[in-house]
């Protein structure tokens, strides 16, 4: 008789391979789509297929810096600002998770849920506010919006300190490998 070999189903999975090509391809629609110029969108198509080839290249980031130029260097456009959110928010959701997974392994659909429910939840949030902030209208002056806009990062920047001081696990005075 035959030994019964143990057996774990886990569902509907994908190969991460197909991810990987699949964020490449997103990115290369989007260096067709945006009109980044063409030593731009070169440059985001090629670091694009590095990232998927390479993940720790970091090349996913560097098409998608690549895109942003080449969307800030452009017109203002509603359609270009929502889709550049959109972008932002696919390439770095599962970029970071694709740099988690080995390349050979496979993954559940039912694991990719967390990453899409993120995705989509910044999508809730960020295009009203982008579609709100582009239909205000420009003031034109001199010197108090540079200086708001100092004081709003400075802000931030202290924001980001306390939070970081405050959530900062209890009894950890250590500030680094010694």
């Amino acid at each position: 008789m035959r030994p019964r070999l143990h057996r774990l189903q886990a569902g509907p999975a994908l190969p991460v391979v197909v991810l990987r090509l699949g964020l490449m391809l997103v990115l290369w629609a989007a260096a067709w789509w945006m009109p980044a110029g063409p030593v731009l969108g070169w440059l985001a198509v090629v670091t694009a297929a590095a990232g998927a080839v390479l993940p720790r290249s970091l090349g996913t980031w560097i098409a998608l810096g690549a895109l942003i130029a080449g969307s800030l260097l452009a017109p203002a456009d509603p359609a270009r600002t929502a889709v550049i959110i959109l972008l932002i928010s696919i390439s770095h959701a599962f970029g970071s998770l694709l740099l988690a997974v080995p390349g050979r392994a496979w993954i559940t659909l039912r694991a990719l849920m967390p990453t899409t429910r993120r995705v989509l939840l910044i999508q809730v949030l960020a295009q009203p506010a982008a579609l709100l902030i582009g239909i205000v209208p420009v003031v034109r002056t001199t010197g108090a919006v540079p200086l708001a806009a100092m004081v709003a990062v400075a802000g931030c920047a202290a924001l980001a300190a306390l939070l970081h001081r405050l959530l900062r696990p209890s009894g950890s005075n250590v500030r680094g490998p010694a």
